[in-house]
């Protein structure tokens, strides 16, 4: 007659504060100034930056890296520059906000390409200096419906002028 399971014990229990859990974040990815220019992405932290790249790549058709500047959060300078050496790493490692999927966690990452802009950005101010010839077409815009619920509760908080 053959072993009935001796020698396989019972595993003790599991400690769940140990375990390594995935952690996610929404990332809000805008363009530095165009508004309709907007997506979200519901990702892993241990996803890499590259594989943001490449869904900005896909979804505003930016042809390549040159020319393409990502910002952790909503301003364009330089001390919010992810510079393209760190491409290779997971939003983890750049310190993306993180919760578990249930926490809706919102990173917002802007992007300037500078081939959406103007030739003659020196003269214009820099929120004009975006020509709308230089968009790439075809791209999904917001609904007017959203932009119109957002409008109206201003304009009726004006009083009347007579």
């Amino acid at each position: 007659m053959g072993k009935k399971g001796k020698g396989k014990g019972k595993k003790g229990p599991e400690d769940w504060g140990a375990r390594d859990v995935e952690k996610y974040v929404t990332v809000e990815i805008r363009n530095s100034v165009w508004q309709s220019m907007r997506f979200t992405q519901l990702l892993g932290t241990s996803t890499k930056l590259s594989h943001l790249v490449q869904l900005i790549m896909d979804k505003h058709q930016v042809s390549g890296l040159h020319g393409l500047y990502l910002y952790l959060g909503t301003e364009v300078d330089d001390s919010a520059l992810l510079r393209s050496e760190e491409y290779g790493l997971t939003l983890k490692d750049v310190n993306f906000k993180n919760g578990s999927i249930n926490d809706q966690i919102v990173q917002v990452v802007t992007y300037e390409y500078a081939p959406h802009k103007t030739h003659d950005a020196g003269t214009m101010p820099p929120s004009r200096s975006y020509g709308i010839s230089n968009l790439p077409q075809g791209l999904m815009l917001p609904s007017l419906r959203s932009a119109a619920a957002t409008s109206v509760p201003a304009l009726a908080a004006e009083p009347a002028k007579k």
